[in-house]
């Protein structure tokens, strides 16, 4: 194996959950397009990159995601997505279904509509539970509801695996949030315990905790490639500096990626 095992994928730029996606302003890098994504998937399965978790922005706003999707499969790629349920449809969901290599990650920041809405916008829980019903109805193989794990939802998660469990689905904590918002010392150790209880449906995504003793394996086991193509070791660090960008070839710029030292302190998450 000449790459991580696994890259965290970009797909489409972030934005405002409540904006439309499109493509940055005229005089910005370039997102990469379909046939540069799909050279992309391919050079990932030649290096030995085993999956690949797609994010944004929304990356089902892409009108080339189902595309995507299926490429990867071919190839024999694990696919995992993020998703704020906008961009599933039934026809989506119903392409999804059966393929064990793909699999759903809804968003969610809070267990009710208005917790949720307060956070991430007017329509989101909404979006998001939508999504949900056409997964479990459409027999998707495995989905799960992504939280970020904070001061908020760490006094929640009794509540939040509740909603997940409607739907047959897993829960999944992550370390996509601001760094102020991370959960303190006590709130770490008890979802620690919580989570130890409920391990057959919980898990966890890279520096879910801020926990500074967190090893997420950055540039040996994980990389992130944002929309652009640039590459960086650590899925969460923001404000350094990338190794290089995939037009490059991912090959030269993954041989350059840092070992084992995550670049930046867990509880630090990138600026939007």
């Amino acid at each position: 194996m000449t790459a991580p095992a696994t890259v965290v994928w970009e797909l489409a730029p972030r934005y405002p959950r409540s904006g439309p996606y499109r493509l940055p302003a005229p005089g910005a890098p370039r997102v990469l397009d379909t046939a540069e994504s799909l050279a992309l998937l391919d050079e990932f399965a030649r290096l030995g990159v085993v999956t690949v978790e797609v994010s944004g922005g929304e990356p089902t706003g892409r009108a080339d995601f189902p595309d995507l999707a299926a490429h990867a499969s071919a190839i024999g790629l694990g696919f995992a997505f993020h998703t704020d349920g906008t961009g599933v449809t039934p026809a989506l969901a119903r392409q999804l279904a059966g393929d064990h290599r793909r699999t759903a990650r809804v968003a969610l920041a809070a267990p009710t509509e208005a917790a949720d809405d307060a956070v991430r916008g007017p329509g989101a829980y909404r979006a998001s539970v939508r999504a949900m019903e056409l997964l479990a109805s459409a027999g998707v193989y495995e989905f799960e509801v992504a939280v970020p794990l904070t001061r908020h939802s760490a006094e929640r998660l009794d509540a939040l695996l509740a909603v997940a469990g409607i739907f047959g689905a897993g829960l999944r904590l992550t370390g996509d949030r601001p760094p102020e918002a991370a959960p303190d010392a006590a709130q770490r150790r008890a979802v620690a315990a919580w989570a130890a209880e409920h391990r057959e449906r919980v898990r966890f995504g890279v520096h879910p905790t801020g926990d500074l003793a967190e090893e997420c394996g950055a540039g040996r086991d994980i990389c992130l490639v944002d929309a652009v193509g640039d590459v960086f070791a650590c899925p969460v660090a923001r404000g350094v500096r990338p190794h290089g960008n995939v037009r490059d070839g991912f090959a030269a710029v993954a041989r350059e990626l840092a070992p084992a030292v995550c670049p930046a302190a867990p509880a630090v998450a990138r600026p939007a």
